[in-house]
């Protein structure tokens, strides 16, 4: 009975986890807890936003400054934005 009732609860726990992962993506209320528990920026981007280039100016670590002229088409970025964001 015991064994029976650990494998359920553990079932549900990464059920309601697989789910919760997805959430974040539409939810600006799981994003933020999300963001507060791995301690990370929230970065929001409206999805016909992305369709046209967005430029930057990124500064690396001995504060030289990079133009950077589509964030989502850089490969570098894209890893660092998954990273911190």
């Amino acid at each position: 009975m015991e064994k029976k009732f650990v494998v359920l609860l553990f079932s549900f726990f990464s059920i309601f986890n697989l789910s919760y992962s997805q959430d974040w993506m539409e939810s600006m209320d799981i994003a933020k807890r999300l963001a507060r528990t791995q301690d990370k920026l929230i970065l929001m981007v409206w999805e016909e936003a992305s369709y046209y280039p967005l430029s930057v100016l990124v500064r690396d670590k001995s504060g030289k400054e990079f133009f950077v002229e589509d964030i989502f088409s850089n490969p570098e970025l894209e890893s660092i934005l998954w990273e911190y964001f």
